[in-house]
């Protein structure tokens, strides 16, 4: 029988019962883990918190717990790395992410922490959660986006403004500025001109960009053309489909683009034949399909007309019926 060695476990990766690889776990003190609510409760009752495994060539199992609470990495008393296959007597990596309001999913909790062995590039566990109470040593802090644990200054709005406007210069990227807005706003700055600049220089990068692109864009559009013109909402009620052509295809973002920037592009020839043609192959196919529409009401309505005549006949047939019981 082969020897097996019994941990305490605080989390495992994955969902549920896990057997692979990829498993791995963290092991803490037992006076942490008696303070871990739920999980606490379950080692208590003796209720599969059990981690067994081999040291090497092991299949491994256990069960795990989602959404974990925040812990220093110093509170853990070793790790097991499959990747490495071995178990340290150290404490892993650790990198907490702190992230601006409203993009967590999980109310009350700011931020993610992520454990990581020490000796190669496994995640020992990759989604832990953050409470705006928690106490975190910003050594650990690799992003701090609300300025929490590392408090934000002028120079760092000024430093982050001149790195949306390197961006912007560049294009055709879209400028992320919800981090510096809410450092601002914080700070009591108002940046709102300098973001109307940036904007203004990220755009026409992003324009000299498209005309360069155009002819690819062009060959994009030519590739929907047979196709766009066709799709509308009326008939994609009435046969109960979820999208049409041009909404399930992406044709819509491209044509778009297209019409917004279409005032200023300039064409070689060619691409202006095609372009024209392009337009006319959608026309034509918005033409036909608004027969097909039309057929398709006229069918419905001679239909519902048919219906209101047996109705009627049904109706009528009542009406003599009371007449003949008011003769009797």
């Amino acid at each position: 029988m082969q020897e097996v060695a019994e941990k305490e476990v605080y989390v495992v990766l994955g969902e549920g019962e896990e057997k692979n690889k990829s498993l791995v776990f963290v092991r803490l003190p037992k006076e942490k883990i008696s303070q871990l609510g739920n999980l606490g409760e379950l080692i208590r009752k003796n209720e599969a918190w059990y981690i067994n495994h081999k040291i090497r060539d092991l299949e491994l199992t256990a069960y795990s717990k989602g959404k974990i609470g925040y812990f220093s990495p110093d509170e853990v008393k070793s790790y097991f790395c499959a990747k490495c296959n071995e178990e340290y007597q150290e404490k892993p990596k650790q990198d907490v992410f702190i992230e601006l309001p409203g993009h967590r999913i999980y109310e009350n909790h700011i931020g993610v922490f992520h454990l990581k062995c020490n000796h190669c590039d496994e995640w020992i566990l990759t989604y832990g959660l953050v409470k705006d109470k928690d106490v975190v040593d910003p050594k650990f802090i690799v992003k701090d986006d609300r300025g929490l644990f590392i408090p934000k200054t002028k120079e760092d709005v000024d430093k982050e403004l001149e790195k949306l406007l390197g961006e912007a210069k560049k294009g055709p990227c879209l400028i992320r500025d919800e981090v510096v807005i809410y450092w601002a706003n914080n700070l009591g700055i108002d940046i709102s001109v300098k973001l109307k600049e940036i904007e203004q220089i990220r755009e026409e990068a992003y324009f000299k960009d498209y005309q360069e692109r155009i002819p690819e864009v062009i060959k994009e559009l030519e590739r929907h053309s047979e196709f766009a013109g066709r799709g509308d909402q009326f008939l994609r009620k009435e046969h109960n489909e979820s999208l049409t052509y041009e909404e399930g295809s992406g044709f819509f973002e491209i044509w778009g683009e297209f019409l917004k920037y279409l005032p200023k592009l300039s064409f070689t020839p060619e691409l202006k034949e095609k372009t024209l043609q392009i337009i006319k192959t959608i026309k034509g196919n918005a033409i036909s399909h608004k027969k097909t529409i039309r057929e398709y009401i006229e069918e419905k309505t001679k239909e519902a007309n048919e219906a209101i005549n047996e109705k009627d006949k049904e109706i009528n047939d009542y009406k003599l019926l009371e007449d003949l019981v008011k003769q009797k």
